[in-house]
């Protein structure tokens, strides 16, 4: 049995054992935080070529922390669960402390988080509900369509699989569902795992002017067109070119064309109106 965590300044044992457990949790996780901190700016001064991006961190030093705190985690997260400490956590913490180079975007950030099994705060306006807790599943099992089955394999290995994707992994196990080769043979630019993550964002950035292009808020758009004494089709074109700037942002980060862009929105959309069938 593992000894009771303890702070690692010795002049403050007396006041810890004195306070409450909530507040013994609130020390112990304010004290990992500053390791964690303290170990991502040490192996950030050191990165002469700029090479390390803050999710690349953020998954490196969770790792270490694991191993090297492992008791002073379990005091802070009592819960039993595979990962006690999560990266995302991890991030969280090391944000205020990272280079600018390692914020940029890069599509290292679109990645499956094999801690969860479900996710809480992701949202995406055309998903049902179940869809976006579950989504590390759905981006698992494109993953296996496009012919990298470690995805969901670790998954499975981590997680208990949804009611909702029995059948789809039955399916996969019997061999009557079969990886498409041909569409994984013309991948370019975004990962097999990457490609549900890299779509979402896109679709959530595209939400507000689709919407506003709809039909249904054509009396919004005259309404502005008249307060700035504009003609119409000038607010039309301006929504319009959202879109496409949009789109060619995330060409450009992912290596994809813009018509790879579309396609990829329109598998995540086809996906998102037939769930649970993927």
């Amino acid at each position: 049995m593992q000894e009771q965590y303890l702070p690692k300044d010795k002049a403050l044992h007396n006041n810890f054992l004195k306070s409450t457990p909530d507040q013994q949790r609130s020390y112990a996780l304010d004290e990992l935080s500053r390791i964690v901190k303290g170990r991502a700016a040490d192996k950030w001064s050191k990165d002469d070529k700029q090479l390390i991006t803050l999710s690349a961190m953020a998954k490196s030093v969770a790792e270490s922390i694991r191993t090297d705190y492992q008791q002073q985690i379990e005091f802070c997260f009592p819960t039993p669960e595979p990962y006690r400490l999560k990266t995302y956590q991890v991030q969280l913490w090391i944000t205020d402390v990272a280079p600018e180079y390692a914020r940029k975007n890069n599509t290292e950030d679109f990645v499956i988080d094999y801690e969860y099994s479900e996710l809480d705060g992701f949202w995406l306006d055309l998903a049902p509900e179940r869809m976006c807790v579950l989504f590390n599943w759905v981006a698992a099992l494109e993953a296996w369509d496009y012919c990298d089955p470690e995805p969901l394999s670790k998954m499975i290995a981590i997680h208990t699989i949804p009611p909702e994707f029995m059948e789809i992994v039955a399916s996969i196990v019997s061999g009557t569902r079969r990886p498409n080769k041909k569409g994984a043979a013309k991948l370019r630019g975004v990962l097999p795992s990457q490609r549900m993550f890299v779509a979402a964002t896109i679709l959530a950035l595209r939400t507000i002017p689709e919407a506003a292009l709809d039909s249904i808020h054509a009396d919004t758009r005259s309404r502005i067109a008249e307060e700035r004494g504009v003609d119409l089709m000038v607010i039309r074109r301006e929504l319009e070119g959202k879109l496409r700037k949009t789109d060619r942002r995330f060409a450009e980060i992912c290596g994809l064309s813009v018509d790879g862009v579309k396609d990829l929105t329109e598998s995540l959309k086809y996906k998102c109106k037939n769930f649970p069938k993927l």
